[in-house]
């Protein structure tokens, strides 16, 4: 399978923008993380000032990490579908980068009140709202714009099989986008903890299909690069993609049915999200994983096989640590450790593919990158599933624990090594990200051709 990619010089320096911008999040995301991993590793979580600090940098690590990150790297895809230079992504990335910068600089405007609720959490600031406000609305015009471009590609069948992907996620986002206003007409302006989990939770569950569908894209584009050939029939991959989106045909159902403020609305978008996101994922997954174990040593030549496998793998345990959650405890911190590190690992590897095309050079940094963030991940979410075996809640400091056991003292020991790694493994990827497309500059300026 080939990628049809641009080539003018103009769409490459929208996209990698986009890159650049993903990259800045995350890199704030693993500072806001260094203190949180403080507070809940033995012997440092005395580094840790109060408990509102905690709260505080949970919400701007979350808001970074899987908002503004995983956000912006769709953007960077569907742009990459689209396959054009376009004024209104450019303005669409404008508000973009003026969002996340309102949402950075927050803090230093004084205390702020976290709101901690699932998916979306906020600062309980104008700013901050404003900003969050900013950025959606930067992400939603790009997607709008893309899906408009890759429907032209449609039509005239200079498309790819990862392109129905792309053109499928922005369809599940643009459902989001309608369960979030429906949502807001039914509550209001949000005031409080429960208006904001109110708001958020039907919108925060379709947004786990959109990163879903992205992932399954990447994941077909990376293993027909690793493996030099289709992973599958192009049927059968369109089919997955569609299976995977077909759930989303029950949320006008959810909304009529019944209130998002009643206990029916929060089960329903829960059970859609816990039977409907992760079948044909998993499937897919399986299948690739058996497609590069009869390839052989060869494909292990290419740093995008390390970013592959390892998603494939977390995103499996992940969905294996969901099955396993009966409470609020860190076990559903495991769980989404593992699928968001998934999608993240899966990004991360169409990051370093998609400059490769582009012209630019990975160096050797790429395959250290991947190896110490994935085995940070693996660690990671093994050491937070046994916490949550011994009944550890989830969002609170170390300090907060009421019990400390052997168990959870060794568990949390475990865990602050593989936040160490993994964030050891983010600051290797903004340097490799940032080092390529510096110093690869001239060389993209000539007019390098892309090639798949």
């Amino acid at each position: 399978m080939k990628l049809v990619l641009p080539v003018d010089s103009a769409t490459r320096r929208q996209i990698v923008a986009w890159l650049m911008l993903a990259v800045g999040a995350l890199a704030l995301s693993t500072l806001y993380a260094v203190l949180i991993v403080a507070t809940r590793t033995p012997l440092l979580s005395g580094l840790s000032a109060t408990r509102e600090l905690f709260r505080n940098v949970l919400v701007l690590h979350v808001s970074f990490a899987l908002i503004v990150w995983m956000l912006v790297c769709a953007a960077s895809l569907w742009s990459l579908a689209a396959g054009s230079y376009s004024t209104l992504r450019r303005f669409a990335q404008i508000l973009a980068y003026a969002g996340a910068l309102s949402m950075a600089l927050t803090p230093l405007l004084g205390a702020v009140p976290a709101i901690l609720a699932n998916y979306v959490p906020v600062l309980d600031s104008r700013i901050f709202l404003a900003g969050l406000s900013c950025f959606a609305l930067g992400i939603v015009l790009c997607g709008a714009s893309a899906a408009s471009d890759i429907v032209q590609r449609l039509k005239t069948n200079h498309y790819d099989v990862w392109h129905i992907g792309a053109l499928l996620s922005i369809a599940a986002a643009a459902i989001a986008v309608g369960s979030f206003f429906t949502s807001l007409v039914q509550t209001g302006m949000p005031s409080s903890h429960a208006n904001f989990e109110v708001l958020f939770w039907g919108p925060g569950h379709l947004l786990q299909f959109v990163h879903v569908l992205i992932m399954m894209t990447v994941w077909i584009v990376l293993g027909d690069y690793v493996l030099g050939r289709a992973i599958a029939p192009h049927r059968w991959l369109i089919g997955l993609l569609i299976a995977g989106a077909l759930p989303l045909l029950s949320v006008p159902y959810i909304h009529l049915a019944s209130d998002v403020s009643t206990p029916q609305s929060r089960s329903a978008f829960t059970a859609l999200m816990s039977w409907g996101a992760w079948p044909a994922a998993v499937l897919m997954a399986g299948y690739v994983i058996m497609q590069l174990v009869q390839a052989g040593r060869t494909v292990w030549n290419k740093v995008e096989t390390l970013a592959l496998t390892v998603s494939l793998a977390l995103f499996i345990l992940g969905c294996i640590f969901g099955a396993a959650i009966n409470a609020e405890t860190t076990m559903v911190t495991a769980h989404y450790h593992g699928t968001v590190g998934a999608v993240t690992l899966a990004y991360m590897g169409f990051g370093y593919r998609m400059l490769q095309i582009f012209g630019y050079t990975v160096g050797h940094l790429a395959r250290w990158q991947l190896a110490v963030y994935g085995s940070g991940l693996l660690t990671l979410a093994s050491s937070l599933a046994w916490l949550g075996t011994l009944g550890v809640p989830r969002k609170t400091p170390y300090v907060d624990q009421a019990e400390q056991t052997l168990g959870t003292m060794a568990a949390m020991g475990l865990m602050g090594l593989g936040g160490l790694l993994s964030l050891t493994g983010i600051a290797l990827f903004v340097i490799a990200i940032w080092r390529s497309i510096w110093m690869g500059a001239n060389k993209a300026t000539r007019g390098v051709t892309p090639h798949a």
